[in-house]
């Protein structure tokens, strides 16, 4: 892939443990947390500044509905979460057959800038799994840091439409 262009950072299947760590924090029975699941599949697609974030979801979104795919879109690229976490995230209820039986697997695409990319890698090895333990303090400090990349986002963005 040449520099510069979107790209598919990575994909994973959810570690039992998270799911289990899910099934805990949501109440869940472990037997029901596979089906509950939003995101036991994932792709993470990172892309060069906002218009390219827009662009993808929308071709994302169109294309999954296109193939009669259950597909919601969370977007928390204005207005990032409590600690600063900014992406689009397209949720696809993906149905397969296993001898015979259909399921339906939660499938979850992250779509985010370079920026927030490196910024959610930074935090998530120190912090993503302790996050209601955080000190209010540290909790603004990430929030505040995700900010400052957002707004080095839109002058990113100002510098390509000019």
């Amino acid at each position: 892939m040449e520099s510069g262009e979107d790209q598919v950072e990575s994909h994973r299947l959810k570690p039992l443990t998270s799911i289990h760590r899910k099934a805990i924090a949501k109440n869940w029975p472990l037997t029901e947390a596979l089906n509950k699941a939003v995101d036991l599949v994932g792709y993470r697609v990172v892309c060069n500044n906002l218009q390219d974030i827009d662009r993808a979801a929308e071709v994302l979104l169109a294309t999954l509905k296109e193939k009669g795919l259950s597909v919601t879109q969370r977007d928390s690229i204005k207005k990032g979460t409590n600690t600063g976490y900014r992406a689009i995230h397209l949720r696809i209820a993906f149905p397969i057959t296993i001898a015979d039986e259909c399921r339906v697997v939660g499938c979850e695409i992250q779509i985010r800038s370079l920026l927030q990319h490196t910024w959610s890698e930074l935090l998530r090895i120190d912090l993503y799994t302790k996050e209601e333990d955080l000190a209010p303090s540290l909790l603004r400090s990430m929030e505040r840091l995700s900010q400052l990349l957002h707004v080095a986002d839109q002058l990113a963005n100002d510098i390509r439409e000019e």
